[in-house]
């Protein structure tokens, strides 16, 4: 943010998805991506313009999951599930073990659910410690679908 005594006004353009259009430091809440223009007027009348891009992205990158967990019962990194920013719904959550036999499956839930997520279980059986691999489909802020997949490795 830059100020002085001089500039005597702000207008941020276009105004839509900003908390305000005369202010030093808007906030955005932007669902797509587009360039905002800063004009400033100083008090002898003077004009200058600067521009902003933000730029919304609909990316893989964004959906986050953790490359280890420890279901072990003593509170902490007790299930393994996918959350992140800019995701919307995850549409698909699948876990399988070395042999390729699925061990969890859930669909339809928001990202970040602990519920939805695994807990190092098949059948009601804890699964030894090892690598795991895993797909996720989610749907991201701007309504497109995204893959990741990946391995966890489960630590008892």
């Amino acid at each position: 943010t830059y100020t002085t005594p001089d500039i005597v006004s702000y207008t941020w353009l276009p105004s839509n998805q900003l908390s305000c259009t005369n202010c030093t430091s808007p906030i955005v809440t932007a669902t797509e991506s587009r360039e905002y223009v800063l004009r400033l007027v100083s008090s002898n009348g003077c004009i200058s313009e600067t521009s902003a891009r933000v730029i919304i992205e609909c990316n893989p990158d964004n959906l986050l999951l953790p490359n280890a967990f420890t279901p072990n019962s003593d509170g902490l990194n007790e299930r393994f599930f996918p959350f992140g920013r800019g995701i919307s719904a995850i549409n698909k959550f699948l876990v399988y073990n070395r042999k390729g036999e699925l061990v969890h499956s859930r669909f339809n839930f928001a990202p970040g659910d602990r519920n939805f997520g695994w807990d190092g279980t098949l059948n009601g059986r804890h699964q030894a410690s090892g690598t795991f691999v895993y797909m996720v489909e989610a749907v991201c802020d701007l309504g497109k679908t995204i893959l990741k997949k990946g391995t966890v490795l489960l630590i008892r």
